[in-house]
């Protein structure tokens, strides 16, 4: 009876003893999961493009393969596969049994810094893009500061006649492209278009409708100009095509067969996704992660809209640590004065939102607070 007691009050630390002790093993096994990729990357040989930022990342790599699979084989990390182990798994089954292979696009993400070190000592790319350093999980690292020196990583990896490709309109990312390396750097911009025209890429008149988007792209070196018209909506898009232009026609693409391959782009999954149901309802799916300048661009998106009802249905934007608040109350404010109807799942961690959107004179009968994701999509079916 006492041993039975002692296991009885002891069986609680059984299962975190057994992943103390399993812990070198799943090391070793990481280990040569790693080693077999980096083989396997090595047999291969393409040329590796790595992809990193706070938002941005996976579409703009969706984007770049589908304009580079105009004329070359390539391989991009399916969905968020951007961790050590994801990119991992990507090269041990597809790229392993992929033919021959000009290009490999490598999405890169991080929650703490040396992540995306090593990844880059992995894949050891030669061309890398920095879309953009933002509040996006900013709990956790910390601060602003600590999350581009994060980014930063993936320029760092670059030998010295690599190639880095940033975002101008972004002011981490323009920090980046000023401290000088790699010796080739490109930027590209379209807020700053009529100022930075010292820049390599530039995209101008940019107009968006219910359609889609349309701006002319200037390449000031080759002094080119080509004009570009995709049914992707979000002005976000035109930076991500801008930035998968760059790279492009480094590669040797003409701008006028970029331009051909971005008339036929679609948006990534979940990132401002749109399809109609049979109702004749339009759902704008831009569900996968939100961060404050998507959130913003969405709902300029919605805007277009002036039939009918406009609905938006969220839990608002998360993993903002000290921001949380402040973003979710201006989302909350730009909400009011695009939207018919508001409903927000989470009744407490929707709360700046709320405040937001109340201090914008939003009528009350039009906002529901519901509890569980269930109960919002019970509001859907009941009123749309």
């Amino acid at each position: 009876t006492g041993v039975g007691l002692v296991v009885y009050h002891l069986s609680p630390l059984a299962l975190p003893l057994a992943n103390l002790l399993m812990l070198p093993v799943e090391a070793g096994f990481r280990r040569m999961f790693v080693a077999r990729a980096r083989r396997t990357l090595r047999r291969v040989n393409p040329v590796v493009i790595g992809i990193t930022g706070s938002y941005g990342k996976t579409s703009t790599k969706e984007y770049l393969a589908h304009i580079l699979r105009g004329r070359y084989e390539v391989l991009a990390t399916p969905k968020s596969y951007n961790t050590l182990m994801g990119v991992c798994l990507t090269i041990n089954t597809d790229l392993k049994r992929s033919g021959p292979l000009d290009y490999f696009i490598v999405e890169m993400g991080a929650y703490v810094g040396g992540e995306i070190r090593a990844i880059c000592k992995l894949t050891r790319p030669q061309i890398s893009i920095v879309t953009a350093v933002g509040p996006q999980h900013l709990e956790r690292f910390g601060s602003i500061e600590a999350t581009a020196r994060a980014k930063y990583e993936i320029i760092e990896a670059l030998p010295r006649n690599g190639v880095g490709v940033f975002n101008w309109d972004d002011h981490e990312v323009r920090t980046m492209y000023e401290r000088g390396y790699p010796d080739t750097r490109i930027a590209v911009t379209w807020e700053n278009a009529e100022h930075a025209t010292q820049l390599r890429f530039l995209a101008r008149k940019v107009r968006q409708t219910v359609d889609g988007l349309s701006f002319e792209v200037v390449d000031t070196l080759l002094r080119e100009r080509e004009q570009f018209s995709t049914p992707l909506v979000g002005k976000h898009n035109v930076t991500n095509i801008l930035l998968a232009t760059a790279v492009a026609r480094h590669l040797g693409m003409p701008l006028r067969e970029i331009a051909m391959r971005v008339a036929t782009l679609e948006s990534a999954e979940h990132r401002l996704q749109r399809k109609t149901l049979p109702g004749g309802i339009t759902i704008i799916d831009d569900a996968y992660s939100a961060n404050p300048v998507g959130a913003r661009n969405v709902l300029d998106v919605l805007a277009l809209y002036q039939d009918g009802r406009r609905v938006l249905i969220t839990p608002g934007i998360v993993e903002l640590g000290p921001l949380h608040a402040q973003e979710n109350q201006i989302l909350g404010r730009l909400a009011a004065k695009v939207c018919t109807d508001i409903v927000l799942v989470g009744a407490e961690q929707t709360r700046p939102i709320q405040q937001g959107i109340r201090e914008a004179s939003f009528p009350e009968e039009h906002l529901f607070v519901c509890d569980t994701r269930d109960e919002a999509i019970a509001w859907f079916h009941r009123e749309l």
